[in-house]
Parts: C-alpha cells; structure tokens; sequence
C-alpha cells in the first residue's frame, strides 16, 4: 500500500487531492504495520524477553525513520527541486515495495516462539493452566 501510494506521489503530485489520498494511503499502511509489527516481536521470543525485544523494536524504528528522513533530505538536495521529490518518492516507492517478499517470508502462524510448539500452548496470560487440566 505504501510502494503504491509513494509511487503515485511520484507520478502524481500537482493537485492537493493527489497529496491527501498518498497521506491516507501511506498512514494506513504504516500503522497496520506497525501495529502488527509489536505482536510479531512479541510472538517471536520467550515471555522473559518481551521487554527487551520490545525495546528493541521501537529502537530500531526510530532509527530507521531518522536514518529515512536523512536519505530523504539527501535526495531531494540532490535532485534540487520537484526533480529532487520525484526522485525520493521513487526511491521510497522501489525501498517499500521490496519489503513485500520479507514480509511473505515471515511465519503465517506458529512459527514463532510461542506457537507450534507443545510445550507453549496456553502459555498465554492464564500461564498454560488451561493446557495442564
């Protein structure tokens, strides 16, 4: 949704309506995928380690957006202009749309450390009290 909308911006940028439907696009994909994100990170690792893990989540998108809004800046200098714009909505575009074959590669279910396995069934908020009667 993101490559879609950033490509759109690309291709399309003169008419505030062309603006308003990328923001809308953009923001709705980001925040699915940020709040899906947080569960992933969750799922992922031992109970005992959901803190950290979620610390390090939110590092590393905080990084990721600094270290995204210098290349951006660093584009649109570079392209000078509405050429330098153009350029880094595509960028982004290209950047946002090879994320999809990552995220197709991701467990659908059961693949992290909570799920399919045995001996975490249940291990949920009851502590897998349910599993044992």
């Amino acid at each position: 949704m993101a490559a879609v909308a950033l490509t759109q911006l690309a291709l399309a940028h003169d008419r505030v309506w062309h603006l308003a439907v990328a923001g809308l696009l953009t923001g709705v994909a980001y925040g699915l995928a940020f709040a899906a994100l947080g569960s992933l990170v969750v799922e992922a690792v031992a109970p005992a380690e959901t803190g950290a893990a979620g610390g390090v989540n939110t590092i590393a998108r905080t990084a990721g957006g600094a270290i995204g809004a210098q290349l951006a800046t660093a584009l649109v200098v570079a392209g000078g202009g509405e050429r330098g714009y153009v350029l880094a909505f595509a960028v982004f575009a290209v950047l946002a749309a090879s994320a999809v074959p990552l995220v197709r590669a991701l467990p659908v279910s059961g693949g992290g450390y909570r799920g399919g396995h045995e001996s975490n069934r249940g291990a949920g908020a009851a502590g897998g009290a349910a599993d044992r009667l």
